[in-house]
C-alpha cells in the first residue's frame, strides 16, 4: 500500500475533521491564544494533584476551562510534538522530526488558516527547533519574534525568560485587541538547565554548602550515582522554574482581562512535553515514551458564549492528543479547513469531544512516535492498555495497564502474549514506518579509542533529516556539535600531503575545515552532510538520515582513523552482506531484492569476524508494521470512496 494511500486510511478510520456537530455554539472570531510551556510534565502541576504549589494561574485557568485529566503528547521532544500541535499531524504525517528536519511547506499551520480568516497572526517563543526561521514554522505569522527581535532579549540566545515573552506579547495584543488575533507563545523555563531565579529558587529548594546551584540535565546524566538529596534539590529547581513559568502566564491572563477580552477569548495552554526524574532510570526528555515525558497538561477555556454544560471547571477523564489542538481552534471560531488539509488531520475537536464523550473510553486511542538520536519507537494507547514498541537501536515490546500500574513499573509483556499481539496489530493497523530514511550503526570494536567520520555526497535538493546520536556534526568547529545544522554544500580540493582542503557552506556561513586522511577523497563541489564521532571501546553511534524527494546520486564515504572504511568493515540489510565498494551508492542499494530492508537492528553476535570496526546500514521499513488487516466490509466502504483505486 502506498503511503499516500495509507494516511488517507489511517484518518478516515480516525474519524477525523474539524466540525462539531454543535450547531447551537455561537461560533465567532474572537481572541485566540495558545500557550505552550516547554518540558512540563502534568503531574508536578497543582490542578493534576501535585502537592507543591507550582501553578496558581494555571490553576485558575482551569477553573474557568475544561482541564483534560490524560493528554498524550505525540512525541518525546519539542520539534515534533510542537508541530503537531500547530498542524493536527502526527509526527511519521508532518515528517519534521530529525534536528534538521525543515516543516514541508504543503501542511497547513494554525496561523495560516487565522491568517486567511482574518486573523492578525503573532509568535513569540524561546526555542530554535521551532523559533529558527530556516525550521518553518514562521509560515502564517505577521509577527515572529525570538532573542534579540525582543525587548530584554539576547542576540546571541534564543533562549529568553517567560517574562520577556509575554510583555512582547501582551505589547502586540495592545496594538490592536479589538481586532480578532490569534497568538502563539513558547517559553522554555523549565527546560534543562534548571535555573530559576533566587526568590523562586529559595521557596523550593534549600541552599548547598556553596550556595544554590543550578544543574544540567548532561551533569545528572555523567552523574547517575546522585544521592536523594541532590536529586531533591534537582527536583526542586525545576518546580521553581514551573512556578516561574506560571508567574508569567498569570501576568498574560490578567493583561487580557484589563484589555476586557478575556472572557470571550480562547485559551489553549499545553506543554510539549514533560522531563524524567530517574523515574525509569534516565533524566530529561528521552526517547523512552513513559508517561512522565509524554504524559502533558492540556487546558482549554471556551468563550463564556459557550454557554454549554462541561465547559467551565470541568475535568475530561478520556484520553486525548496533541493533535486534536488545530481541529479545535478552528472548530471553536467557525473557521472551514479544504478537504485536502480536513482530511489530513489526526485529530478530532476537543469540544466535541467534551459534549460528545465517547460510550466506550477503550475506544480512544493515541499514538507517539520517536524518531531521534538513532532511536525509533512507537507507542499506542487504548483505554488504560499502553504498548510500547521499539525497533531501533535494539528491539523490545513493553506492555503496561495504567490503571493499575500509572508509573509503568511492571511490564505485563512476559506474561500476557494475547494482549501483546493484540495491541501489536493495534499499532501496525495505524502506522507505518517512513520508507526513505536509512541507519548507519558505528561500532568500536578495537581495543582503543577511534575517530569516526561520515560524509553523505548527493544531488538534487538538501536531505529532509539528518539526526546524529551524540555525534559531532563537524570535528573542527563546535558550535555545530549535536545541532540543528550540518549540511550544506562542500567544495574538496587536492591534497597536500596528508590533508585535504574543504570548504564547506551552511547558508551563508563559511567553514573552513582540514579532514585528516591517509586516503584521500575525489574532488567534489556539490551538496553533502557529515557527520564525526569518536568512539571509544565497545561504544556504538549512529546517524539517521532522509533523503528528499528528488534526492539522487546519494553516496556515503567512512572514515576511520582517517582512512577510508573498506568493504569488508561494513555490513548491509538482514544477511549482513557487504557492499562491493566504498564509498557506498544508495541508488544501487535501493535496486536490490527487498532483502536489504530490515526491521531492527541485527544482533551483534551475528558478527563473529574480529574488526577493529563494524558499519551497519539498514533502511528504515519494517514490512510487518505496515501490513494492514482490514475487515470485508470497511475494505468495501474504502473502495467505495476511492481509496483504493482501480
Amino acid at each position: 500500500m502506498k503511503p499516500a494511500t495509507w494516511i488517507s486510511l489511517l484518518l478516515l478510520a480516525a474519524g477525523c475533521g474539524a466540525s462539531s456537530p454543535h450547531e447551537g455554539l455561537d461560533r465567532k472570531p474572537v481572541p485566540v491564544i495558545l500557550y505552550l510551556v516547554d518540558t512540563l510534565r502534568a503531574d508536578h502541576l497543582g490542578c493534576y494533584g501535585y502537592e507543591r504549589d507550582t501553578s496558581p494561574a494555571l490553576d485558575s485557568l482551569a477553573a474557568d476551562g475544561v482541564r483534560f485529566e490524560s493528554c498524550q503528547a505525540t512525541s518525546c521532544w519539542t520539534k515534533p510534538a510542537s508541530a503537531s500541535v500547530l498542524t493536527g499531524l502526527l509526527p511519521s504525517q508532518h515528517g519534521a522530526v530529525h534536528k534538521v528536519s525543515v516543516l514541508p511547506t504543503e501542511h497547513l499551520l494554525a496561523a495560516e488558516a487565522f491568517q486567511a480568516a482574518g486573523y492578525r497572526t503573532g509568535a513569540f517563543g524561546a526555542n530554535g527547533f521551532i523559533f529558527g526561521t530556516e525550521q518553518g514554522f514562521n509560515r502564517g505569522f505577521d509577527v515572529f519574534k525570538t532573542g534579540g527581535a525582543l525587548i530584554g532579549g539576547d542576540s546571541e540566545h534564543m533562549d529568553v525568560r517567560s517574562d520577556v515573552l509575554v510583555d512582547a506579547a501582551l505589547d502586540w495584543v495592545s496594538e490592536a485587541p479589538d481586532d480578532p488575533f490569534f497568538l502563539y507563545v513558547h517559553t522554555i523555563d523549565p527546560h534543562d538547565p534548571y535555573v530559576p531565579t533566587d526568590s523562586f529558587r529559595d521557596r523550593f529548594t534549600e541552599p548547598t554548602a556553596s550556595g544554590n546551584e543550578s544543574t544540567t540535565v548532561s551533569h545528572l546524566i555523567e552523574n547517575k550515582d546522585i544521592g536523594p538529596p541532590y536529586l531533591d534539590r534537582t527536583v526542586g529547581l525545576y518546580d521553581a522554574e514551573i512556578a516561574y513559568a506560571d508567574q508569567e502566564l498569570g501576568k498574560l491572563l490578567d493583561g487580557l482581562k484589563d484589555l476586557g477580552i478575556y472572557d470571550e477569548a480562547l485559551v489553549v495552554f499545553v506543554a510539549d512535553h514533560g522531563e524524567e526524574f530517574l523515574d525509569h532510570g534516565g533524566f530529561g526528555h528521552n526517547p523512552k515514551l513513559y508517561q512522565e515525558v509524554v504524559r502533558v497538561p492540556l487546558v482549554v477555556k471556551f468563550p463564556d458564549s459557550f454557554d454549554q454544560p462541561g465547559l467551565r471547571g470541568s475535568v475530561h477523564e478520556q484520553r486525548v492528543s496533541q493533535v486534536d489542538v488545530l481541529p479545535t481552534l478552528m472548530d471553536a471560531v467557525g473557521i472551514e479547513l479544504g478537504e485536502p488539509d480536513l482530511k489530513k488531520l489526526a485529530g478530532t475537536s476537543l469540544l466535541d469531544k467534551v459534549l460528545n464523550p465517547p460510550l466506550d473510553p477503550l475506544d480512544v486511542i493515541t499514538i507517539c512516535e520517536a524518531n531521534v538520536s538513532g532511536v525509533y519507537s512507537k507507542s499506542i494507547t487504548q483505554g488504560d492498555w499502553k504498548y510500547i514498541r521499539t525497533w531501533s537501536p535494539y528491539q523490545e515490546e513493553l506492555l503496561f495497564d495504567l490503571a493499575t500500574d500509572p508509573l509503568e513499573l511492571r511490564d505485563l509483556a512476559p506474561g500476557d502474549p494475547p494482549k501483546l499481539a493484540e495491541l501489536r496489530e493495534l499499532l501496525s493497523s495505524h502506522v507505518m514506518r517512513e520508507d526513505r530514511g536509512w541507519t548507519v550503526s558505528l561500532h568500536n570494536r578495537s581495543g582503543a579509542p577511534l575517530r569516526l567520520t561520515g560524509l553523505l555526497q548527493f544531488d538534487g535538493p538538501p536531505l529532509a533529516g539528518l539526526d546524529p546520536l551524540h555525534m559531532e556534526l563537524d570535528a573542527v568547529d563546535a558550535s555545530l556539535r549535536d545541532g540543528p545544522i550540518g549540511q550544506g554544500r562542500l567544495q574538496v580540493d587536492a591534497v597536500d600531503g596528508k590533508s585535504q582542503k574543504m570548504r564547506a557552506t551552511i547558508g551563508d556561513r563559511v567553514l573552513p575545515l582540514e579532514l585528516q586522511v591517509t586516503t584521500p577523497l575525489a574532488a567534489y563541489d556539490g551538496r553533502a552532510a557529515w557527520f564525526y564521532t569518536v568512539l571509544e571501546p565497545g561504544d556504538q553511534d549512529a546517524c539517521v538520515f532522509i533523503p528528499s524527494e528528488g534526492t539522487e546520486n546519494l553516496r556515503l564515504s567512512l572514515f576511520a582513523e582517517g582512512a577510508t572504511a573498506t568493504p569488508e568493515y561494513v555490513f548491509l540489510g538482514p544477511e549482513l552482506t557487504q557492499p562491493h565498494a566504498m564509498p557506498l551508492d544508495f541508488d544501487a542499494l535501493e535496486s536490490r531484492s527487498e532483502e536489504f530492508i530490515i526491521p531492527g537492528q541485527p544482533d551483534p553476535a551475528v558478527i563473529t569476524t574480529d574488526l577493529p570496526i563494524a558499519v551497519w546500514v539498514w533502511k528504515n521499513l519494517d514490512m510487518q508494521a505496515g501490513e494492514v488487516a482490514l475487515s470485508a466490509d470497511t475494505e468495501a466502504h474504502l473502495r467505495e470512496l476511492g481509496y483504493f483505486g482501480d
